[in-house]
């Protein structure tokens, strides 16, 4: 716990110190011996909050998603494939549309019969080799 002798300003000191010094939420905690939820209020407090990490993406990631897109793929299938969300998607092709519902069931529809498709192969193949 903070020690009784500390005053106001060194505690507000020390807190913008590690705030500066880039340190975490579970570090501020464990210097002041609180709570990691206590070290959020005091943050929130003192105005030290501050926005998520950006992590860039490389340029690949945006023209992977393009081409994606351009094949025929749905933001959501696009954004799984890449490893980011959806709306990450539609930030980066605010131009383009997101499917209606008629081209999603037309996609259903085709994507059914290329797994049945596939399947029925599958078993002809099984099926042939037995009988060899």
């Amino acid at each position: 716990m903070i020690s009784e002798a500390r005053t106001a300003d060194e505690w507000e000191d020390r807190m913008r110190e590690l705030d500066r010094a880039g340190a975490s939420l579970a570090q501020i905690a464990t210097a002041f011996g609180v709570t990691i939820r206590t070290a959020s209020r005091w943050r929130l407090e003192l105005n030290l909050q501050h926005e998520p990490a950006h992590i860039p993406r490389p340029a690949s990631d945006r023209e992977r998603a393009a081409e994606l897109l351009d094949e025929g793929c749905s933001f959501e299938e696009a954004a799984r494939t890449l490893g980011v969300t959806g709306p990450t998607i539609r930030r980066w092709f605010p131009d383009r549309s997101a499917w209606t519902r008629e081209e999603v069931g037309t996609f259903s529809v085709q994507a059914r019969q290329l797994n049945n498709l596939t399947t029925n192969i599958t078993m002809r193949n099984r099926a042939g080799r037995k009988a060899s």
